[in-house]
């Protein structure tokens, strides 16, 4: 089954009353925050890491704005993303459980079904033997083209 990394790391955004600025939320997904970041160190340099930022409680929303003006729709599309992604896993999962579960109910089904004809064949060897007087061995040495064996699986002939 294909994997693909997952991260739920957040970056904080930072919120003033100082500047004017459309409402949106306090994290972001942590590959958003790393495009603006790649802005931040074009201008200002890399001093202070991205891991760094987040301990000092992120960017502001303002520097965000002027960093990647974008950035509360790629936040969006990210956890909307995440979040569909979430979902066609649980999907996956029962309908893999379902699988699953068809499957083994199958082998238990066919083991049982094995059972009963080793019982059979069983049953068969102890008729040949008491009305005949020969064990099974004998009867297919006498004409061995016309009684098929039962056999397990890799047994050979």
């Amino acid at each position: 089954m294909m994997t693909f990394p997952r991260t739920d790391k957040k970056f904080p955004v930072m919120w003033t009353d100082n500047r004017v600025s459309k409402p949106g939320p306090t994290s972001i997904p942590w590959s958003v925050a790393d495009k603006a970041y790649s802005v931040y160190v074009a201008r200002y340099g890399a001093q202070q890491s991205l891991e760094l930022l987040a301990q000092r409680g992120g960017f502001y929303a303002t520097e965000l704005d002027d960093f990647l003006s974008s950035w509360r729709e790629e936040a969006s599309e990210v956890d909307a993303l995440r979040a569909e992604v979430a979902q066609l896993n649980t999907e996956l999962a029962a309908r893999l459980r379902v699988s699953i579960d068809a499957i083994t109910a199958g082998l238990e089904s066919y083991a049982r079904g094995w059972a009963e004809c080793r019982e059979a064949a069983a049953a068969i060897r102890r008729e040949c033997s008491e009305h005949c007087g020969a064990t099974l061995d004998e009867i297919r040495a006498l004409s061995p083209p016309k009684i098929i064996a039962i056999r397990p699986p890799g047994e050979k002939p």
